[in-house]
Formats: structure tokens, C-alpha cells, sequence
């Protein structure tokens, strides 16, 4: 707490009595900007359009900008430096200031009497929170504050012209005005990806049985349900990005992003259901030939939902891999005659491979393709690699691809207070052939312990001066305010 206050203080640089009048550089000088928070051009303008209110009406308006001042309570602060310049004309309070303090996030309306007709608090705090606030949360101060004092002007100029600037702000400020592009935007990306993801629906409940059969059709809802709970864990995760990279919120979240969200949205779901289909696919055919063809079949189909979602390109290369391979397996032997068993019809094939075949293809190692020819030597099985081909080995005794790799049989398990004991093996599952690696000793099991850290952060500040002077000097015109005006935060 005391860290803070000191911090607040070595900041606060303006007190009223510091802040330069810009009247000390001539009587046609309303903008005091002395940290050079506004543009050159931008404090012209304003100089300019302050001129031609004053020569119009005799009103005084003046725009102050800093970064911080002290205290806590920008509107006093305003107030108290409005009373001391006395801006507007002693004998009609029509003097209007804007305090702008950047470091604080704080703008502050202050009105004379005499202003309050012509700009009541109502209209001054709808020009804040419309004109405002919305370019200073982007970090345009130049454009906020030009945006306002213009809104100011052309009701000083043409009080008349309050209820139309008024219905304009109101319009202006409702939030489906200010979004009305992203939500334009949004809407022409969700049926875009909806029609994306019914075409892609429509595609999974094609893939043909082996039977080719019409499948029955299913529902694919679920799918869209993975693809939100992606989205919410993109959404939990960016939050440790906000925090411990110190990304700005506005980086990862806008309303103009909604179309993007849509499309992670349908993306996710698109890429797990393109997935589940080619996964589909090669479950429900043994066959090469037919499972190029189905495959085939699902991705032209899928063209567009996959042309449309980055996400699915992985799956997709995987897919044209596998095909490669399939195609290798459509291959025959050395010779003429040869016929490939179509193993999605006849699924007995103990006639064409031995046992020790048969257990290779029901492991994983590998998996073969059947070639048939009349006469002798006419039965020909060509092996390719399987699933899990990297996990087996020849068997030393069986000769087979069934020998698995070195896993650990657990003989006593450890507790807390012994050791515990295991033996290295490697085994065949076609010949139960083993062959032992030697006994380990297991670690005894440790007691479940928490621990808890703490982190210490600390913050530094820093603060500067700056101050403004002319060849000639003015005055304001002594007028003063009771309080009116409005003001915000952003």
C-alpha cells in the first residue's frame, strides 16, 4: 500500500498551478498539450477551431492533455484548474474545458454556467462515451479529442443542431451500430461454415459398408460438440498467454474476430469428423482396392470442407501417404494370372497363410495381400508392414514377425517401505517363445507431498517535466463553472 502511494506520487507530475496556460504563448492559444501527447497538426486544428467559436459566439474553449497530475479525483482537479484560468467570458460563464489525463485513462468535461444550456451533461457525456473513449481505448488520442471538439463546436456554432448530434451519438453508440460489420461479417461466416459442415455431414454418412450397402445414416452433432469444447480450451489457454506474456487482451479478442471464431468453430469439427471418416474407412475395408476407392470417394466429396479448413490439411496428407502404400499393395507378383483375393468378401483366408501369418496380421506386425494362380505353387501372399509394425521382431525360435520388444513384467510390486522386483522379457506371440533380459529392482513408491511457492513482483515508475513559453502572452476570460460538464474512464 505505502509502495503504491509513493509510486502515485513520483508520477503525479501536474498539480493545477504547473500545468502551462497556453495563453502564456498568445490570446489565440487554447490547447495546453506540454508532454506532446497530441500531434502538431491535431493542436493546430483545435487552436484553429477554438478561434473561429470565440470569434463567433465569444466563447472560450479550452483542451488540456497530460499524462498524469495529482491526486485522485480528475474531476476537482479539472474543475480547480477551470476556475483558475477562468476560461470563458466573466460576464456570460460560457467557458468549456476537456481534461484528458492518459496514465489515469481519464476525461473530463467542465462547463461554465453560462454552457450548460447549450451543452447539458447528458449530450457532453454521450460525445465522451461515443466520440471518446472508443479512439482512446485504441491509443488514438489525436483523433478522439478532434472528434469531440468538433461535436462541440458545431453545437456552440448551431445550438439548433443539439437534437440532431444527439440522435446521431445515440445512434452511434448502441452496440450493434459500432459492430455492425463484424456481426455482418459474422453472420455470412456462419452460414458459409454451416453449409461447409452439412456438405462434410453429408459426405460421412456416404461411406459405403463393405457390403456397399447404403450405411445407415447417423448423427454428426457430436462432432460440433468436440469442436466447442476446442474452442473453449483455445479460449482457457489464451488466458495464460494474456498473463504471463503480457499479450493485450485486444490482440486475441474483438468483436471483429467473430467470423474467425466461426471458423475455428466448424474447423474443429469438420477436421475430427474428416478424420473419423478416413479412420472409418480403413476399419471397415481389408480390401486395398476398395479402401482407395472409398477414400477416393469420401475426399471428393469432402473437397470443399477441406480446401475451406487449414485443420484438415494434416489429416489430408496423412490420407494421400496411405494411399501410396495402398497402391503399392496393388501390385502383383512376377508372372501372368494373378488374381488378388478380395478380402472384404472372403474373410477366411487360413487356407492362403499359416499360422504363424495369421498371427503376425492379428498383431499388427504386418498384413498381406493374397495373390491366386492356377497350378502349382498358385497360392503367392505378399506381406506389407502393419500397424504396429515397429514393435515386433523376428522370433529367433518361429522365424515370425511376432517377437515383441523388451517390455517389463512386474513379479512383486513396491510399497511405501520395500522394493519391489521385475523382470525384463521379450516374447513371441506366436510361439510363446521368451527370452529374459535380466531382473531389475523397482523403487520404492513415494508419499504423496504438496509444496507451495510464493512469487514477489515489483513495479517501478518514472516521471518527467516539461513546460511551454511564447513571445507574447494572453488571458482567459475569467469565467467560471459550478460543477457542470461530464467525464469517464476508458
Amino acid at each position: 500500500m505505502l509502495l503504491s502511494i509513493v509510486a502515485k506520487q513520483t508520477i503525479a507530475q501536474y498539480q493545477v498551478g504547473t500545468i502551462p496556460s497556453p495563453k502564456a504563448q498568445g490570446q489565440s492559444y487554447y490547447v495546453s498539450n506540454p508532454v506532446r501527447i497530441l500531434s502538431a497538426s491535431v493542436e493546430d486544428s483545435l487552436n484553429r477551431m477554438a478561434r473561429i467559436v470565440e470569434a463567433k459566439t465569444s466563447a472560450e474553449l479550452a483542451v488540456v492533455v497530460v499524462d498524469d497530475f495529482a491526486g485522485d479525483d480528475d474531476f476537482q482537479f479539472a474543475l480547480d484548474l477551470f476556475n483558475t484560468w477562468g476560461v470563458g467570458k466573466a460576464s456570460a460563464n460560457n467557458g468549456l474545458l476537456l481534461f484528458v489525463s492518459t496514465h489515469e485513462r481519464a476525461y473530463r468535461f467542465i462547463t461554465g454556467y453560462g454552457m450548460e444550456a447549450v451543452l447539458p451533461d447528458a449530450l457532453l457525456n454521450r460525445i465522451g462515451e461515443t466520440l471518446l473513449v472508443p479512439r482512446f481505448r485504441e491509443g488514438d488520442y489525436d483523433g478522439g479529442v478532434l472528434a469531440a471538439m468538433d461535436a462541440v463546436k458545431t453545437v456552440v456554432l448551431n445550438p439548433d443542431a443539439a437534437g440532431d448530434l444527439r440522435r446521431s451519438l445515440l445512434r452511434e453508440s448502441s452496440f450493434f451500430y459500432k459492430h455492425q460489420t463484424s456481426f455482418f461479417f459474422f453472420g455470412l461466416a456462419l452460414v458459409i461454415y454451416y453449409l461447409l459442415w452439412k456438405l462434410a455431414s453429408r459426405a460421412f454418412n456416404r461411406i459405403p459398408t463393405r457390403s456397399g450397402r447404403k450405411p445407415t445414416k447417423t448423427s454428426t452433432g457430436i462432432y460440433l460438440v468436440f469442436g466447442g469444447v476446442g474452442l473453449f480450451l483455445c479460449g482457457f489457454f489464451s488466458i495464460f498467454f494474456i498473463v504471463f506474456l503480457e499479450i493485450p487482451f485486444s490482440w486475441l479478442y474483438q468483436w471483429s474476430y467473430l467470423p474467425v471464431y466461426v471458423a475455428i468453430f466448424f474447423g474443429l469439427g469438420i477436421t475430427i469428423l474428416y478424420f473419423k471418416g478416413v479412420s472409418l474407412i480403413r476399419k471397415t475395408f481389408v480390401n486395398a482396392a476398395n479402401r482407395l476407392q472409398a477414400t477416393a470417394d469420401f475426399n471428393k466429396r469432402m473437397a470443399l470442407p477441406i480446401l475451406s479448413m487449414p485443420f484438415t490439411w494434416v489429416f489430408l496428407y496423412g490420407a494421400l501417404r496411405r494411399r501410396q502404400v495402398d497402391q503399392l499393395r496393388l501390385v502383383p507378383p512376377q508372372g501372368n494370372g494373378w488374381q488378388r483375393i478380395d478380402r472384404d468378401k472372403q474373410k477366411d483366408v487360413s487356407r492362403y497363410l499359416d499360422k504363424g501369418q495369421r498371427k503376425e496380421e492379428s498383431v499388427g506386425a504386418l498384413a498381406y495381400e493374397i495373390w491366386t494362380r492356377d497350378g502349382p505353387g498358385g497360392i503367392h501372399p505378399v506381406s506389407f508392414p502393419g500397424e504396429y509394425f515397429s514393435k515386433y521382431r523376428a522370433c529367433p525360435s518361429c522365424g515370425y514377425l511376432t517377437f515383441s520388444n523388451t517390455f517389463l513384467k512386474v513379479l512383486k510390486r513396491p510399497t511405501v517401505i520395500d522394493k519391489g522386483e521385475g523382470e525384463r522379457l521379450q516374447e513371441c506371440s506366436n510361439c510363446k517363445h521368451s527370452v529374459s533380459r535380466g531382473k531389475v529392482v523397482l523403487s520404492r513408491t513415494k508419499p504423496i507431498s504438496s509444496s507451495s511457492g510464493s512469487s514477489r513482483s515489483s513495479s517501478s515508475s518514472s516521471s518527467g517535466s516539461s513546460s511551454s513559453s511564447g513571445s507574447s502572452s494572453g488571458s482567459w476570460g475569467g469565467g467560471s463553472s459550478g460543477g457542470g460538464g461530464a467525464g469517464g474512464r476508458w
